[in-house]
């Protein structure tokens, strides 16, 4: 019995396949698709590149120098622990997870100094009376300078002495508490950790750092000259990523230099190769089930994870 012979079209988009692949060209779809990306990073790279090349030249402004509105007096009243936590406002209401977070932090005996940033007129800004009334202190500022710059500010309107066990640096890109019982565990691991600095990640790409959205410092970096200098000399980035790079990455691997320790309470979990390795947003899901009690609003805001995502945050929150 013979092999039934390919139609014609068959055999002709056969030959059609392999003689394109000899082609010296691809279609007009494919390159249309890859010049995209291609000018996607080399905008992403030249954006970069200008904010770090102007650094050289024209040396960014201290944090402290934003412009900005004290809503509530600092207290510098002696407490154990202390949280700078910081939000952007695009509105002129608070996040309500911030407002939640917040709440959350204050019934575990964290005092709070809330900074908001905001390009907005700062005298627009809506503070909740019955939350300000909890608050250490709460700072208004210019957009300037992002998270690291906004702790920065505040920072520099404390007394450090006065903060004694603890400094918590919190920002608003992780949604929740999401789970109260999982909340309470995470900040008695926190509290028991032995090491100088305590983040709730790492990120290995691309060297081992704590991610930067919650972090917290104990009492021997707290009260050093190498934390005190440190936060005194933040300037306000022009761009986000100048921020990554010379803040959030290089924090842990200079403190450690340094003789300080660095440790996060949760346990690194994927097992992809680089840039693939960013727990909060590949394993978020992973985390949720050990306790981890937050979702990271980038995840939200993923095409294909945001979905499922939006199954287990409250819609308030979304």
């Amino acid at each position: 019995m013979t092999r039934e012979q390919p139609s014609l079209r068959r055999r002709w988009k056969a030959f059609r396949k392999r003689l394109l692949g000899f082609a010296p060209f691809i279609r007009r779809s494919r390159h249309e698709r890859a010049i995209a990306r291609i000018n996607k990073h080399v905008d992403y790279l030249r954006q970069t590149n200008e904010g770090m090349g102007l650094l050289f030249f024209v040396p960014p402004p201290l944090a402290n120098t934003a412009p900005c509105d004290i809503r509530v007096p600092f207290s510098n009243a002696p407490i154990e622990e202390l949280c700078l936590f910081v939000t952007y406002a695009a509105n002129a209401e608070l996040k309500s997870h911030v407002v939640d977070h917040v709440n959350a932090l204050l019934d575990a005996s964290v005092h709070v100094v809330l900074i908001v940033n905001t390009d907005l007129d700062r005298a627009s800004m809506q503070i909740p009376p019955e939350l300000a009334r909890r608050l250490y202190g709460c700072l208004v500022r210019q957009n300037l300078g992002f998270d690291f710059a906004a702790w920065a500010h505040a920072y520099s309107l404390i007394d450090p002495r006065a903060v004694r066990s603890r400094l918590y640096l919190v920002n608003d890109s992780i949604i929740g508490p999401l789970d109260l019982a999982h909340y309470a565990t995470m900040l008695q691991r926190v509290r028991a950790s032995p090491a100088d600095v305590v983040g709730l990640t790492a990120n290995p790409d691309p060297h081992e750092h704590l991610q930067s959205f919650f972090l917290v410092f104990n009492e021997g970096l707290l009260h050093s000259p190498t934390f005190d200098a440190l936060m005194h000399n933040v300037v306000n980035m022009p761009h986000k990523q100048n921020v990554i790079d010379c803040y959030e990455i290089w924090l842990s691997p200079f403190l450690q230099k340094s003789g300080f320790t660095a440790s996060a309470i949760f346990p690194k979990l994927s097992t992809l190769p680089p840039p693939q390795r960013n727990d909060t947003l590949i394993s978020w899901r992973a985390l949720l089930d050990i306790g981890f009690p937050f979702v990271k609003s980038m995840v939200l805001r993923d095409p294909i994870e945001g979905e499922a995502a939006r199954h287990v945050v409250p819609q308030k929150y979304q």
